[in-house]
């Protein structure tokens, strides 16, 4: 049987909730859901544990330490990837304030700044348009591309065309 299979990802998540105070277990917890949720049952798995509000919750609690800003991305990142309804649950669970908070408080890091950029090209759909405008993710994604071109030009550049083909007040 696979971690998963095995209630790994349960003990995982529980760890995150048990230690939220511990930023090397959320980090560590992070690292472990993002490779874990690579797999699609695992993603379903992880979701299911209720793993998207853990690692906002790690990402929020941690907010000055940029690995754990960086594994959350990854996790959201790999969990939001071909399934519009983990999408709009990220959305809904607040993982958007976490990413926009990394963004601001680590905008010189490389790494937060790519995988934030990466989340945030996967969310970006339909009804989490309005959602992603309040939040004020175009000027964020600007930013980032500008400093990073390399890492996050092509995720700004599909972020800021959907955003400005859909007015804000869509879905509202």
């Amino acid at each position: 049987a696979t971690i998963g299979e095995s209630g790994g990802i349960d003990v995982i998540v529980r760890a995150m909730w048990v230690h939220n105070t511990n930023p090397g277990v959320q980090e560590w917890g992070c690292r472990a859901l993002w490779t874990l949720s690579v797999n699609p049952n695992n993603k379903a798995l992880t979701v299911e544990v209720g793993g998207i509000s853990a690692v906002v919750n790690a990402m929020s609690g941690h907010v000055d330490v940029a690995t754990v800003q960086e594994k959350g991305c990854g996790v959201l990142s790999n969990l939001a990837a071909n399934s519009d309804e983990i999408k709009v649950k990220i959305v809904e669970e607040e993982a958007l304030d976490a990413i926009i908070m990394a963004m601001v408080l680590h905008g010189d890091n490389t790494l937060v700044q790519q995988r934030a950029c990466s989340v945030l090209k996967k969310l970006a759909f339909g009804p989490n348009i309005q959602p992603m405008h309040a939040a004020n993710v175009a000027s964020l994604v600007t930013i980032a591309a500008e400093k990073f071109p390399d890492k996050c030009r092509r995720e700004a550049e599909y972020v800021l065309n959907l955003l400005d083909k859909i007015p804000s007040e869509y879905g509202s």
